[in-house]
């Protein structure tokens, strides 16, 4: 978000996480592709607030994502026959699903990637040997996601009945934009390389993790047996897919000359390359990255929820020829029923709860923290003081103020947000802050991998201005 706004205000690509030793109070944004902070700055260059914008990329990016993902399981049907009901089945499912909405209700690239990726899923679909229009998408995806790579090869296996020259056609420009992006900003790889590590546990944990993913998927609401019912619902998804494909390879209606499975092929090849970059990134790279939240998985729900539409509607065509037809489409009924059903309950509870209590730096206890309304209150004079923070990123939301970054030495060097902190020395910060007369400000409320630094300041001999129940603020003597 704060890199959105910075380059609305022409700036480049930069977020307030310099180092407290740094010269510079912000620093260059590679650890992420800039394809979110983009969409967020045009609207921020279109008057909007960077808060407001990204609301906006959310909104707009959840109805892209509907539409295209209605498209996709209409182009699914071998006829134009039944493509309405797929697509609304489609747009049904997703839109009662809480896992979308808990999704585009936070400031994450995901929602954005998910437009992208529901469009690649439609094209992938209408083509068989690629065009244009999907290696255009294919070449944008990355830039929002770097999961998004996982959809080269994939892309590439899809077109490989067009030849070698319509795979290089359609997966070229996706190369040759990395190829870029890398030459300009190497750092976004060196970054991330530096830092490569076996995760084991992750891998013990793998899956567990995709279990209880998909359990609260399939029964989004508390229940007993909530295990038991979800194992039995995908049980049933995964015989719905398994007929449907099964009349196309056996040739048993027409659908074995309109390559029905082929097409439900290509989506699941799409989910395949995901996992080529989410796995390995998990186990070697990224401990956060893990499998019960369901924002890793969400593309891969998607599909599914896109390949279950379309398989209850050839399913549905194809039972009014038989005389069990009746059972078959009265199942498809009722669990698509009870399913939106139980979601829209889920998802109704999720806005009441979010509306309660928001999440993260949304919350209550953000808001109202003494500490930043300390530095809020600041007059002119002192508001141009630098300041020092364990915590910088609530001291741009809430404060308005850009402060450098300072660790407690018991935290890993290369935090959550990926941008790798200095280790602190008393004495050059306690000389730093005297020569700058700057401010040391300790927030303490809880956030992931982020310790309180009043020890660091107590070993610097810095001199206390104001202890609050949230944090305290620090100067040089």
């Amino acid at each position: 978000v704060s890199g959105g706004w910075f380059l609305a205000h022409g700036e480049g690509l930069r977020v307030p996480l310099q180092s407290w030793a740094s010269p510079d109070t912000t620093r260059l944004w590679v650890w992420e592709p800039p394809g979110f902070s983009t969409a967020i700055a045009l609207g921020v260059r279109s008057g909007l607030g960077a808060i407001d914008a990204t609301r906006l990329v959310q909104a707009l990016s959840a109805a892209a994502t509907a539409f295209f993902a209605a498209l996709t399981a209409a182009a699914l049907l071998p006829t134009v026959a039944g493509s309405a009901a797929a697509a609304l089945l489609a747009s049904l499912l997703l839109l009662c699903s809480p896992f979308f909405w808990e999704l585009h209700g936070q400031a994450l690239s995901e929602p954005l990637f998910l437009f992208g990726f529901a469009a690649w899923a439609y094209r992938t679909v209408r083509t068989r040997d690629g065009d244009g229009t999907l290696a255009t998408v294919l070449a944008v995806l990355p830039f929002v996601r770097w999961v998004g790579l996982g959809l080269i090869p994939a892309t590439a296996w899809n077109v490989r009945d067009g030849g070698w020259r319509r795979i290089v056609r359609t997966v070229a420009p996706a190369l040759i934009v990395l190829v870029l992006w890398m030459v300009f900003l190497p750092s976004a790889i060196g970054d991330r390389t530096r830092h490569l590590q076996w995760i084991g546990e992750n891998l013990v944990h793998l899956p567990r993790d995709l279990a209880i993913t998909f359990i609260h998927v399939a029964v989004p609401v508390r229940i007993p047996a909530r295990s038991f019912f979800g194992v039995v619902a995908w049980l049933l998804v995964a015989w719905l897919w398994w007929h449907v494909l099964r009349g196309d390879r056996d040739g048993t209606d027409d659908s074995a000359r309109d390559g029905t499975r082929a097409r439900f092929t290509r989506l699941a090849a799409g989910a395949g390359g995901l996992a080529l970059i989410l796995v390995p990134t998990s186990l070697l790279l990224d401990a956060s990255v893990r499998f019960d939240e369901q924002r890793h998985v969400v593309p891969g729900l998607l599909l599914a929820m896109i390949g279950i539409a379309g398989a209850i509607a050839v399913a549905w065509q194809r039972s009014t020829e038989t005389r069990r037809g009746w059972w078959l489409r009265a199942t498809f009924v009722a669990c698509a029923v009870v399913w939106s059903g139980a979601g829209t309950y889920a998802t109704v509870a999720f806005a009441r709860e979010v509306r309660r209590a928001p999440l993260y730096l949304a919350a209550a206890e953000w808001r109202e923290a003494q500490v930043l309304q300390w530095v809020r209150a600041q007059d002119t004079d002192a508001r141009t003081r630098p300041l020092v923070s364990n915590q910088p990123w609530a001291l741009w939301f809430h404060a308005d103020r850009v402060a450098r970054i300072v660790c407690s030495p018991e935290v890993d060097r290369m935090l959550h947000t990926g941008c790798p902190v200095t280790p602190a020395d008393p004495v050059a910060l306690r000389e730093m802050l005297a020569r700058q007369h700057g401010y040391l400000v300790d927030i303490t409320l809880p956030w992931p991998g982020v310790l309180s630094v009043e020890p660091l300041a107590v070993q610097a001999g810095l001199v206390l201005v104001q202890r609050f129940p949230d944090g305290s603020v620090w100067r040089a003597p």
